[in-house]
């Protein structure tokens, strides 16, 4: 009723100042639709001859192209005037009829008129060398005028055009139009800049005087996952509310089916649809959610022009969403556990940051603050993608897959202070991590923000809470600890890398380790039971630069001042293990002698543009120190 209100007020406005008049004149009328479409959304097609086309709203297609006959009774006579013409309908706007001024037949009707049936008028017969006296009857409609309209009309943009203004009360003088507009940014697709953005800017600055928004973005253009345009007749047409909901196959089909009926599309398009439709989606669309699916769009760097949408990476974003509630059904469950758990529910304070915290929970820190000011680096320059992507980084790879499972002894096993530490630093971390994820899954976000127990005041919603500041934050950032501790990971990786070589999946397995560098070593020694739960390994010790390894181990080099070694003994079965290596050793000997002999013969740096040169030299490389290393654990073995 309010847009209404807004349409009546803006074409009064328009009218009194001139800018809008009426006028009798042809317009792009759809019969399916209701209403007028503007020229610029109109298709034109051009036909040769008679030609059956669909039409929306009828089940038999329509032909076009048909030639017609009418005629026009001379005025004040009972002679006819028959007019040949593909397009009778026109005839409503016809002013003149034409025909060739050399054409004997109708040489007596210059200068004499016709009589309009339906304007009940008359309209003269012109003269024109233009007319084919050969097509037709010889005459034709001045369609030059006839077709003559108005540049645009009152489509359904003219109401879309008020909406900045009219979505806030105008033309009423409300609180909203006088605190909310002009709006800061309007989002939208490039492909109807001018549809949609031109007209709110034309209607905003006549109407209240004021640009509607301050600054727009566009997204691309929406493709399927091979980046096809989205269309009926593919079959790849994903609507919004499948993805949220889910759709079965035969939802889909029956969708397809019905636009075959109606005439939208013809039998031939139906039956391709419905083919790559079985392609595109075999097992139909699965239930997603409104947050993966805002998230999924957000992860895409929409600035492109086109964008390839593929509901594989929508359902993942769900999985995404399940792993941030279990991360938080953890953390409730672990506060539970403690004495005065709540008092664990707030963020952790820079103070706490030497006495308190220990490495892991500091490593953390460090890369939360970098989460944030990545965070809000990039909503000011609307580049979400980088946004959506640190936040999986760090929550999946460093809190969930890292710091979750460095920290479960410490939750089981450790003090209390240190149980704390732990908490208050677990629960700063989602919570700061739920309000960076809010604008992209707001729905989640605000469930687990009312599920989280809070130690001070808590506000009604998270909508209503202060985003993370960058400043507030900055002071954990320390790239020299997350160096270290980075060190720390890849030894943990090495033990684990190990484990697969040999198919040990238990971790009733022991290791040991050589660092040359005193930094890096004490790091490591006063984080043992952080590598032995990441490393999956039961022991862990430092041994001396001069002390021999364990005999039946199998070594790794993490770096240049660090060697770590599986302790293999009654872990494995030697004999199998060296006759699946020797097999292995001789599969890739192979490979290094086919690549030696191709970089070895006549003229190959002379033949070998540079770029196969390079990636034959870093393939033997590569193959050289597999051979060095496989030959390193056979060597052990044979020891055992």
């Amino acid at each position: 009723m309010h847009m209404s209100e807004a349409v009546t007020a803006a074409f009064i406005q328009l009218y009194d100042s001139g800018l809008l008049y009426r006028k009798k004149s042809l317009v792009n009328w759809c019969c399916s639709l209701q209403s007028a479409i503007s020229d610029i959304e109109v298709d034109h097609v051009y036909l040769t001859g008679p030609t059956e086309l669909n039409i929306p709203g009828y089940e038999k297609p329509v032909t076009f192209g048909m030639m017609y006959d009418f005629a026009y009774r001379v005025n004040n006579s009972d002679e006819e005037l028959v007019v040949s013409t593909t397009r009778p309908e026109t005839m409503l706007g016809d002013t003149a009829v034409m025909v060739h001024p050399e054409d004997e037949r109708y040489s007596h009707l210059h200068g004499k008129c016709v009589f309009h049936p339906f304007r009940k008028d008359v309209i003269p017969v012109i003269t024109d060398a233009v007319v084919d006296p050969q097509f037709g009857t010889g005459i034709s409609e001045s369609s030059i005028v006839s077709v003559c309209q108005d540049e645009d009309v009152l489509d359904t943009w003219f109401s879309s055009a008020l909406f900045p203004f009219a979505a806030f009360g105008w033309p009423r003088h409300t609180d909203c139009l006088e605190h909310l507009y002009p709006t800061t940014l309007l989002e939208t697709g490039h492909d109807i800049l001018f549809f949609w953005v031109a007209r709110m800017v034309m209607l905003g600055l006549h109407l209240t005087q004021e640009l509607p928004f301050k600054g727009v973005l566009l997204h691309g253009l929406l493709c399927d996952a091979q980046g096809h345009k989205m269309s009926k007749s593919r079959g790849n047409v994903i609507d919004p509310i499948d993805v949220i909901e889910g759709a079965s196959l035969k939802v889909l089909k029956d969708r397809i089916t019905s636009s075959g009926k109606n005439g939208t599309l013809s039998s031939e398009e139906t039956s391709q649809a419905l083919q790559k439709q079985t392609s595109n989606f075999p097992n139909g669309i699965p239930e997603c959610g409104a947050d993966a699916l805002r998230f999924t769009l957000c992860s895409y760097n929409f600035k492109n022009k086109l964008l390839s949408v593929d509901v594989n990476s929508i359902e993942q974003n769900k999985f995404l969403g399940n792993k941030i509630w279990q991360t938080v059904r953890f953390l409730l469950a672990s506060m539970e556990k403690v004495p005065n758990g709540i008092e664990c529910a707030s963020r952790v304070n820079i103070t706490q940051r030497s006495a308190d915290l220990s490495t892991m929970d500091k490593w953390i820190m460090s890369h939360l603050a970098q989460l944030v000011h990545n965070a809000n680096q990039n909503f000011v320059t609307y580049d979400l993608h980088h946004i959506t992507l640190g936040f999986v980084t760090f929550w999946q790879n460093h809190l969930c897959d890292t710091y979750l499972e460095s920290i479960k002894p410490v939750l089981n096993e450790g003090s209390c202070e240190a149980r704390s530490s732990a908490l208050s630093t677990l629960w700063t971390c989602v919570d700061v991590g739920l309000h960076i994820l809010s604008p992209f899954m707001p729905f989640l976000t605000e469930e687990l923000y009312q599920r989280l127990p809070r130690y001070a005041k808590k506000c009604e919603s998270i909508m209503q809470c202060d985003h993370p500041k960058t400043e507030e934050f900055m002071c954990w950032n320390d790239q020299e600890l997350e160096e270290s501790v980075n060190h720390l990971l890849l030894v943990a990786a090495a033990f684990r890398a190990i484990k697969a070589t040999y198919n040990i999946t238990h971790s009733r397995v022991h290791g040991s380790f050589v660092c040359l560098n005193s930094h890096l070593n004490t790091v490591l020694v006063e984080n043992l039971e952080v590598v032995k739960k990441l490393g999956r390994i039961a022991s862990l010790t430092a041994i001396d630069k001069n002390t021999s390894p364990p005999t039946s181990s199998s070594a790794s080099t993490t770096c240049d001042s660090t060697i770590v070694y599986l302790h293999l003994k009654g872990v494995i079965d030697p004999k199998q293990e060296l006759v699946r290596l020797r097999k292995k050793m001789s599969k890739v000997q192979k490979e290094e002698t086919k690549i030696t002999s191709i970089i070895t013969a006549p003229g190959y740096i002379e033949r070998s543009p540079a770029h196969i040169q390079d990636t034959h030299q870093r393939k033997l490389a590569s193959l050289r120190a597999q051979l060095e290393q496989l030959l390193f654990i056979v060597q052990n073995l044979e020891k055992m």
